[in-house]
């Protein structure tokens, strides 16, 4: 049986820089002060907290700073656009504090935050945002290198309106002691994972010898084939990403000669680095975004290459979608329906009313490949089995869609089998349910439980988070099930 660990957490006084985060002592031991939104970095220093993450070098110098601005952007139009921070960096910031609770072992840190127009947030108004914040060890073996810092924001839109946004993970990594602000790095794939790398010794460029490093990576939303990254001095980024400039990002390693590796290899210089993420809310929707920062002693290539746990790929949502006869809505239902909120408001297992529901899509949590078509099966009653076209894949490959004739009135049953899809890494999905509450088969074993619920009974639907995936791919099955109830103008 895994080992537990349970935390106590104590509640700090509303200041910046409240949390001091810690891993480790001695040699490669690491400790990173952040704010309430996430940000940290020399620039935004705080008394005693000095608002920077620190490495222990290995031998005697001790502990050195790496950061000189950290945060994540968020852009809405040319006119919205602001760092997560509520002190004042390079970028703007200057947001409200909010109060952070730090778990007793100073390894963890929860917040929430609400944007508003006061701050100039005027289509973001209300956004709503939980930011748990995790500092892990790093080892290779039985030895500490660095720390990975996981930052993973729940961001939920409470309005009637949609809100579409942009999230740009942005660093400006100087090691302190470092005499010039030179710096090495550029960017680099891994296990599917995607890697913005500053290294502190401006001749390193293949990312094989050792030398102290930062990186960054993130999870979640959309991640844009184009306009995705860049890798360029500090002045230029900066600019691209303020109100004066486009946003847009180039999607080139500054200083990269033609050779395919992406690294810094024409001249050294103070590194910047951004990675841009892409967000669409619907009204009372939610969604996860979540950056790792590597704080690390050694060799790059090596570290990176297990520093962040590659999860399979699971589903986020089921999207089923018709047509509505006439100009108007005749009934509570829109012709578009979200499985996870329907879940999520204990309605699962209450009829679907949509007029012509025609399509289905299924909703992965990264990008994947469509493996093998016959393992995307939508059935009815007795298991009776609907005809539907061949899986097709959207340009994020984040988006399989089904299509078939209209539904007519009946219970269905979306069955994906695990070897359906794979991530880029060769990963099965992770299509199992964490929970009990959404059928008549335990989801962890397949098993009829008599003390789960029925899967058509409304009466004992209770709204349930909608959780797919134990980290494991292809375990107690592995694939994913879902039951749906269907009866058109209801």
């Amino acid at each position: 049986m895994q080992e537990r660990h349970h935390l106590r957490f104590e509640q700090l006084e509303n200041r910046r820089m409240l949390a001091v985060l810690s891993v480790g002592s001695g040699d490669s031991s690491v400790q990173v002060d952040v704010d309430g939104y996430g940000s940290f970095g020399r620039e935004i220093p705080d008394g005693t907290a000095m608002g920077d993450a620190r490495i222990d070098r290995i031998g005697p110098d001790g502990q050195i700073g790496l950061i000189w601005q950290s945060a994540t952007v968020i852009r809405a139009n040319t006119s919205e656009v602001h760092p997560l921070s509520d002190g004042i960096i390079g970028l703007g910031g200057n947001l409200d504090s909010v109060n952070v609770v730090v778990s007793s072992d100073s390894t963890t840190a929860t917040s929430s935050f609400v944007l508003s127009h006061f701050n100039g947030f005027f289509s973001l108004d209300g956004l709503e945002g939980d930011l748990v914040q995790e500092l892990s060890p790093l080892t290779q073996g039985a030895t500490q290198v660095g720390a990975v810092l996981k930052q993973t924001y729940t961001l939920t839109n409470p309005t009637s309106n949609a809100m579409i946004f942009d999230l740009y993970r942005y660093i400006d990594a100087d090691v302190e002691f470092d005499t010039g602000e030179n710096d090495g790095g550029g960017r680099i794939v891994l296990g599917g994972t995607e890697f913005l790398v500053t290294t502190q010794s401006d001749q390193v460029s293949d990312l094989t010898e050792s030398d102290i490093f930062v990186a960054i990576a993130t999870e979640g939303g959309n991640e844009p084939a184009t306009n995705r990254f860049q890798v360029s001095p500090f002045s230029g980024l900066i600019t691209t990403l303020t109100t004066t400039g486009s946003g847009t990002l180039n999607d080139l390693v500054h200083n990269d000669s033609a050779d395919p590796d992406e690294l810094i290899d024409l001249g050294t210089y103070d590194v910047t680095g951004a990675l841009r993420t892409v967000y669409t809310l619907a009204p009372g929707a939610s969604d996860t975004f979540v950056t790792n920062t590597v704080f690390a002693e050694g060799v790059p290539l090596d570290i990176l290459a297990n520093a962040i746990p590659d999860l399979p790929p699971t589903i986020t949502d089921v999207v089923i979608q018709g047509t509505i006869h006439g100009t108007s809505t005749p009934w509570d239902e829109s012709a578009v329906v979200s499985m996870k909120d329907r879940i999520e408001s204990g309605k699962q297992f209450h009829s679907i009313s949509t007029i012509g529901a025609n399509t289905i899509e299924v909703h992965f949590s990264e990008q994947i490949t469509i493996e093998d078509a016959t393992g995307f099966k939508l059935k009815g009653h007795n298991e009776r089995e609907i005809t539907t076209s061949t899986p097709s894949l959207d340009a994020t490959g984040t988006i399989v869609t089904l299509t078939f004739a209209d539904l007519i009135i009946d219970k269905y049953a979306l069955h994906i089998s695990d070897g359906a899809v794979k991530d880029m890494a060769g990963n099965l999905l992770d299509g199992d349910w964490m929970n009990d509450d959404n059928g008549d088969l335990n989801p962890l074993d397949g098993i009829i439980d008599p003390t789960d619920n029925t899967p058509d009974l409304i009466t004992d639907d209770v709204p349930t988070p909608f959780v797919v995936g134990n980290g494991l791919a292809g375990s107690f099955g592995g694939g994913f099930r879902l039951h749906f109830a269907y009866l058109p103008g209801d």
